[in-house]
């Protein structure tokens, strides 16, 4: 009985388990069965791994079918090409003689050259003239790196000049096809074909772009080159697949020198290609002036011409680096202010003819997050949706977004400034002609004010007004919003925006405000002085910065509008009716259809001016009486000199300090070891220079600081015992007078001096030259034992510099010449 009670006890105990055994049985069953279905699975993936082996197999006997059918193709291709000289010529031949041209014609093509082959270089053109002929009908010439590109055109007698790069490969009848575009267009100057990349091998530059477009005409777009904003010309469609159907002329600005026919009376009537160019932008020069004299440039697709787009094949980086920026800053120079105001023009109007860029414009504000409860946010955003409508593309820069809402990006044409705490002088990356709108509230009215540089002036004159419609939101339904549900609403509202014209006539005035902003007239009580140092903080040590600012003072004490601009802003819209270059560094180029007056005044880099540059002046100052009586004669235009000179109201001093310093010298090395340093060191005397890039010369030693403000150069000047000064050779050579001595002078310095007769000429013996280092040894220990004489010849020059020569009389002569010099 005991036992049974036991049993009956353990029974629960039992019934536990054999429930946990049925429910094992249970899963191992289902494990079973899931194990049955991963076995079909891997089934089904083994078939359809052998059916894809097979098509592998398949598509790589494919591949060798194909690459087989590819090298007969580049055989029969090679065939084709050798036999295209002869094939081309009587196919050109036969379709010109049915369009009944007036002449026979010239023809040229490729001609293999056995000497080459080998070498796989390109093919040379040869000419075929046909004996009856009395004048050819086209004359091709090739674009080499000679420069004797116009000297070619000169030579020939041909109707048509035709250039083409040596790279270029044709098709049969493209040159029909140019003449047949040449008889059809309205006013043709320049037509250029379809330019393609041919097959280009592995790991040559363009590789990717094999049976690509390269070319089917030229645009413009805004960049940043040369650390400043620059209007790049580029080929358009260039790497896209040749997919237009359209074969019709099109109408371009500008088209590729590369395969380029113009009629030679065109040619011959503006001037040719401008030699100045070394190799790119010369063709964009040429038809930017055809169209400005009338002439229409067209894109003729029929015409289809293979070139690998390698036009400068300088393996020197630093020589091709060389040639681009010198290209870029002489198209910059003629054409950068003409196609800021065409490009703008022309977004504004949708032609596409000068770019394929939208007006692009942004709003400033300061949070831009979905749900932000800033007004000025949807503000900018629904007013954004309507001049979206109009084709604009509008960007939103935010305070708080992870992009600095200062980077506006070279390609927004207009900022709004929504935001009252955007700081307008902070922005970067954009371009120098960047249109301001202010953006004024009150209640719920908005004034759009326009504010554009011109010259550094500010036009405020335009304005454009508009209420707020409220009811496009509700801030409070807007937080009560998840953050999807909120970008749909605003989504909603933009779409509501365009679909009920709401703020339409505003976007139509806004544009209509905007549109005439280029429209700039000249002053004549202005005048942009130009001068050759950089836009930026490094402009303080250059001499010609504060030349400009003392040329400032003096022209607005006159009451001028005087402007200073460094090299980057040289070619920004402006007002002033004149406008002063001082050359030295860097050249002007004169800008296209410009109507304003200019001035050179050479104050250094004289080896530099050719005859030419002087030419394309006004009026020229030459910086030495020497160099006016050599060159005058030489010039088409009026002449005069203006020495270099001192601005007496930086130049100042206090007597009474003591002399603290025994030997100055305050001048950057420009990494040349200075003459009147290398004559000097070592010295036994207590040498300070100020001055910058001395580190690899014994000079380095001596120098106390890389840079003395110009506000203390003056008294520096006077609180030496003996200023130390040299002149570069070309300046020397030409009887360029240095501006330090006339500075020093002014504040009563005592100068010794390398020797030009210039120097006795003007100032007799208070400056003190010397010849050889033992002569400038024996000077300085003279003078330094010798106080009376130095003080005395000290006041003596300076009397002679601030008698005459100071920037109040040098701009006086210029006034002078600018009153007999109207616009």
């Amino acid at each position: 009985m005991k036992g049974i009670k036991n049993f009956i006890a353990k029974l629960p105990g039992i019934r536990g388990f054999l429930r946990k055994w049925r429910n094992m049985l249970a899963e191992i069953n289902a494990l079973k069965k899931e194990s049955a279905g991963l076995k079909k699975q891997i089934t089904v993936l083994k078939k359809k791994n052998a059916d894809f082996s097979g098509k592998v197999k398949q598509l790589n006997a494919e591949k060798k079918i194909m690459n087989t059918e590819l090298t007969k193709a580049d055989r029969q291709m090679k065939k084709l090409r050798e036999d295209a000289a002869k094939g081309c010529l009587m196919a050109d031949l036969a379709r010109l003689q049915e369009l009944q041209f007036e002449r026979k014609t010239e023809r040229m093509f490729w001609k293999a050259d056995p000497s080459l082959e080998q070498s796989g270089e390109l093919k040379h053109m040869e000419e075929i003239r046909f004996l009856e002929e009395k004048r050819p009908l086209v004359s091709i010439i090739r674009l080499d790196q000679n420069g004797k590109w116009n000297q070619d055109a000169e030579t020939t007698e041909s109707e048509y000049l035709l250039f083409v790069n040596k790279d270029t490969e044709i098709t049969d009848g493209w040159l029909d096809e140019l003449l047949i575009a040449m008889r059809e267009a309205d006013r043709p100057g320049a037509i250029g074909a379809k330019l393609v990349y041919p097959e280009i091998p592995a790991g040559m530059a363009n590789e990717e772009k094999s049976y690509m477009l390269q070319h089917t005409g030229i645009g413009f777009k805004d960049v940043i080159r040369e650390k400043a904003h620059f209007i790049q010309p580029y080929n358009m469609k260039n790497g896209q697949p040749d997919s237009d159907l359209n074969m019709e002329l099109q109408e371009r600005i500008a088209v590729s020198k590369n395969a380029m026919l113009i009629k030679k009376t065109v040619f011959d009537e503006i001037g040719g290609f401008d030699d100045r160019y070394i190799g790119e932008y010369a063709d964009v020069d040429l038809c930017l002036r055809l169209y400005q004299a009338g002439y229409k440039n067209y894109y003729c697709p029929k015409a289809l011409v293979y070139s690998d787009g390698v036009e400068d094949r300088v393996e020197d980086i630093k020589e091709k680096k060389r040639r681009c920026t010198h290209d870029l800053m002489v198209f910059k120079g003629k054409w950068q202010r003409y196609l800021a105001k065409q490009l703008f023009n022309d977004k504004i109007s949708q032609s596409h003819m000068f770019t394929e860029q939208k007006l692009t414009i942004a709003f400033a504000v300061s949070d831009a997050k979905t749900g932000t409860d800033a007004e000025e946010y949807y503000h900018a955003l629904f007013f954004g949706a309507a001049l979206e409508a109009l084709g604009c593309k509008v960007k939103i820069l935010s305070r708080t977004a992870k992009k600095d809402w200062y980077n506006v990006g070279v390609d927004t044409d207009i900022l709004v400034l929504v935001c009252p705490d955007y700081d307008i002088e902070a922005v970067y990356n954009c371009k120098n002609d960047l249109i301001r709108i202010l953006w004024q509230q009150k209640d719920n009215t908005v004034c759009l004010k326009l504010e554009m540089e011109a010259g550094q002036d500010k036009v405020a004159d335009m304005d454009c007004r508009f209420d707020l419609d409220y009811d496009l939101y509700d801030l409070s339904c807007m937080n009560e919003k998840t953050p999807a549900e909120k970008k749909e609403y605003l989504a909603e509202q933009k779409a509501y925006v365009i679909k009920n014209h709401i703020y339409e006539d505003t976007a139509h005035g806004f544009v209509q405000m905007i549109s005439g902003c280029f429209d700039v007239p000249v002053c004549s009580d202005e005048i942009d002085i130009c001068g050759a140092m950089p836009d930026d903080e490094s402009k303080k040590y250059w001499g010609d910065q504060h030349f400009a600012v003392g040329m400032k003072k003096e022209f607005e004490k006159l009451g001028y509008k005087a402007n200073v601009l460094p090299r980057d802003r040289w070619y920004d819209q402006s007002r002033a009716g004149y406008v002063i270059v001082l050359r030295g560094k860097n050249p002007y180029y004169r800008p296209m259809g410009d109507n304003r007056k200019y001035i050179m005044w050479n104050i250094s880099h004289p080896d530099d001016v050719t005859i030419d540059e002087y030419n394309s002046y006004d009026y020229v100052f030459f910086a030495s009486q020497k160099m006016h009586d050599e060159l005058a004669s030489k010039l088409h235009v009026p002449s005069g000199v203006a020495q270099q000179c001192v601005d007496d109201s930086a130049m100042v001093y206090e007597e009474g300090h003591d002399k603290q310093y025994e030997l100055l010298f305050v001048g950057n090395s420009r990494h040349v070891f200075r003459p009147i340093l290398k004559d000097l060191i070592p010295t036994e005397h207590k040498l300070t220079v100020y001055g910058r890039h001395w580190e690899k010369f014994p000079v380095q030693d001596y120098v106390v600081s890389d840079y003395m403000d110009n506000s203390k150069v003056g008294q520096a000047y006077h609180d030496a015992k003996i200023l130390l000064n040299d002149h570069w050779d070309d300046m020397r050579e030409n009887g360029i007078i240095s501006n330090r001595i006339f500075d020093a002078l002014a504040v009563g310095a005592f100068i010794i001096s390398d020797d030009i007769p210039e120097i006795h000429e003007l100032f007799g013996d208070n400056v003190v030259t010397y010849h050889g280092r033992e002569d400038l040894k024996e000077k300085i220990d003279y003078y330094l034992k010798h106080e009376e004489e130095r003080d005395a010849k000290a006041k003596a020059g300076q009397k002679i510099a601030l008698n005459g020569h100071t920037f109040r009389d040098r701009v006086a002569v210029m006034v002078k010449v600018i009153r007999e010099m109207p616009l």
